[in-house]
């Protein structure tokens, strides 16, 4: 999914403003103020004005398509999620909110679980929501107009947002326009579900914990779509894509498509990663019981999938495609990189065309909480296809550019604890060259094997 498709997306959620503002519109009486008429009229015109701004826009040139493969391609690799349509209907009983209307007022005038329905466009409107607040909408929007700070603060557990768009906020670095925690704290059980989150200068959504994100998108954000720090939160059916536009921040600190800190047991299903300037889906720093689970990520300038100083994971069913290209150098730029972290599986997985495939490193990275050193230790890369249609060049120093591979950086008794390639497949033009590492030495196929990986894999 790119450009075409997210333009369609927005077009969908200015149109039904036109609609609803309308048709509120065509309901009013003559014993109702002039000044709803203007405001009607004024979200109308805006609203208008976004659609041919859009169509203004050029999109980014695509890709150059890949030379074709010299043999068949495996099994057709699975199309990414598509934009949601269906909106949860809000219960019986809620709350409309109009446009030009308060919605912190509406909110504070009631009590804990109330729901509401967002009508229309609001702009500069701050949100702190009680217990149970749930806000629902086919298409309404708040816009931040460029004002400092965060939409949806964390002031609550329990919340629901549904239908709406959020744009326009700078909420800056790592806090969230939709922030369900932040560093201190965090929240529970909010649930987010076909929500778009765009054009927020900062992070578009910041995830609590038991946090479901459901078909919502975070579309060219000014640092990253989504990160944070939580427990037992599911991400499924997302888009992130275009964040750091501008480069406005460095992907090797934190920007690009996502980063995941300190969380446990976090689950990614059936999401897509996709022009991101930095990583596309990335946990960094003591992060456990990860899974990624048919997903999705290309055309990302560094990673598709990074798993750093962190433990426990798997990588299952996930797909990585051109991948790394302004991260040329060593082991990095790859489809996956397991980085100093231990008990990870990456499996019936799939790189095509990235910089590097498949990589494992390990680095001097300090200690944990405990004491304990960040280690590479139990990394098992099993039943993988690994693509190279065209050829790669490596780095300066003659590093990267591999399908797979395990390198060290100081400590090389890395290379004992137990880092295993099993029964990968691998698809290559040029079947001599030497396209593997290993003890830091780039291998031929015959020479990979003979280091005792995968002994039961298949080059064709």
């Amino acid at each position: 999914m790119g450009w075409p498709e997210d333009q369609a997306f927005l077009a969908e959620h200015f149109s039904k403003i036109i609609t609803t503002a309308t048709t509120a519109r065509a309901k009013l009486t003559r014993w109702d103020k002039a000044s709803s008429k203007v405001g009607f009229d004024a979200v109308i015109a805006e609203a208008k004005a976004g659609q041919a701004r859009l169509a203004a826009i050029v999109p980014p040139a695509p890709a150059p398509a890949p030379a074709p493969a010299p043999t068949p391609t495996p099994a057709p690799i699975p199309k990414p999620p598509a934009p949601g349509t269906v909106y949860p209907t809000a219960p019986a009983g809620a709350i409309r909110i109009n446009a030009g209307t308060s919605v912190q007022e509406q909110i504070n005038a009631q009590s804990d679980g109330t729901a509401f329905i967002l009508v229309g466009r609001h702009e500069r409107q701050v949100i702190w929501p009680k217990r149970g607040t749930a806000i629902y909408s086919e298409g309404g929007v708040l816009d931040g107009m460029g004002m400092a700070g965060s939409c949806v603060y964390p002031t609550a557990d329990d919340v629901t947002l549904s239908g709406i768009t959020v744009q326009g906020y700078k909420p800056g670095a790592q806090v969230g326009a939709v922030a369900a925690g932040t560093h201190e704290d965090v929240r529970f059980r909010w649930r987010l579900d076909n929500v778009l989150v765009t054009l927020n200068d900062g992070l578009g959504i910041r995830i609590g914990s038991q946090m479901l994100v459901t078909r919502c998108k975070t579309i060219r954000n000014g640092q990253m779509g989504i990160g944070g720090v939580g427990d037992d939160t599911v991400i499924e059916d997302h888009e992130t894509a275009w964040n750091n536009p501008d480069m406005a921040y460095d992907p090797g600190w934190e920007a690009g498509g996502s980063k995941f800190v300190l969380t446990n047991r976090l689950k990614v299903r059936r999401s897509f990663a996709h022009h991101n300037n930095g990583p596309g889906w990335w946990n960094d720093i003591e992060n456990r019981d990860v899974l990624y689970e048919d997903d999705l990520s290309e055309d990302n300038m560094e990673l598709g999938y990074f798993h750093e100083i962190s433990y426990s994971a798997i990588f299952r069913r996930c797909i990585s495609r051109r991948n790394g290209f302004g991260m040329m150098r060593w082991a990095y730029g790859a489809g996956f990189l397991i980085a100093h972290s231990s008990d990870v599986q990456v499996h019936d997985s799939t790189s095509e065309d990235d910089w590097n495939g498949i990589s494992c490193i390990q680095q001097p990275r300090g200690n944990d909480g405990a004491g304990a050193p960040y280690q590479l230790r139990n990394v098992e890369v099993r039943n993988n296809t690994i693509i190279r249609t065209k050829p790669m060049q490596p780095d300066s120093s003659g590093n990267g550019a591999n399908l797979a591979g395990v390198s060290m950086e100081g400590d090389l008794a890395g290379y004992d604890r137990n880092i295993r390639y099993n029964a990968n497949t691998y698809r290559v033009a040029d079947k001599a060259a030497r396209l593997w590492t290993f003890h830091n030495q780039r291998m031929t196929w015959a020479e990979w094997r003979a280091a005792g990986q995968d002994t039961t894999g298949t080059l064709v």
